[in-house]
């Protein structure tokens, strides 16, 4: 996370010394937009394995009822195969498909130069993620909550009639609670005890404006 904000808060630097602040009407109001990248899981669960990096494709829709002020929608569809430790681990086995989404309070500032309408943005926000484990059949699934933050830039040449690109990165947080790594206690607390993952999801797509 933290290279993400060091890297957004570049971009929101190069913007201000680049760009002149764009007018309310200019900004849009909403968008549409399909995003490929990869899903990068970035935890060691307790019996030693992991799960690698997987292409990811996903949508994403974003609205903006105030000018700095908006909300995300996103969902992102995966794959991360398991990767033993020294030892057989069931987790690794599985080679679970994953979809993660969430909705979010994102906040922006636009910026144009150049003939191009562009902002960064920074969004936080519930969620979660969803397995399809590879071996079981018929497949199955199991799903945790997931608390999401993260950011990016959406770019949008004038001449494209409300087409841009968009790049974002961010990463998901979710708890591990199956293959005997996960325990839900009883009385007297009834909290979930299970290792807490981190995925870094990254993704670059195409954006439709209003």
């Amino acid at each position: 996370m933290r290279r993400s904000a060091r890297v957004l808060g570049i971009l929101c630097t190069v913007g201000a010394l680049w760009g002149a602040e764009v007018q309310g009407q200019q900004a849009p109001l909403a968008s549409f937009g399909v995003q490929a990248g990869a899903i990068a899981p970035q935890t060691t669960l307790p019996d030693g394995s992991s799960h690698a990096s997987g292409a990811a494709v996903g949508a994403t829709g974003m609205v903006w009822p105030l000018r700095y002020l908006g909300a995300r929608l996103s969902v992102a569809y995966g794959k991360t195969a398991g990767v033993h430790g020294e030892e057989f681990s069931a987790a690794a086995a599985h080679d679970p498909k994953v979809w993660l989404y969430s909705a979010e309070v994102a906040v922006r500032y636009p910026f144009e130069g150049g003939g191009v309408v562009w902002f960064p943005y920074l969004s936080a926000g519930p969620g979660g993620k969803s397995y399809r484990w590879a071996i079981d059949r018929p497949r199955i699934g199991d799903s945790a909550l997931a608390l999401t933050y993260g950011g990016g830039v959406d770019i949008r040449p004038r001449g494209l009639r409300g087409v841009g690109v968009v790049v974002d990165v961010r990463n998901y947080r979710s708890r591990y609670m199956w293959h005997g790594l996960g325990v839900r206690a009883t009385v007297p607390d009834y909290e979930a005890h299970g290792p807490m993952l981190n995925d870094l999801l990254v993704t670059a797509g195409i954006t439709i404006s209003r």
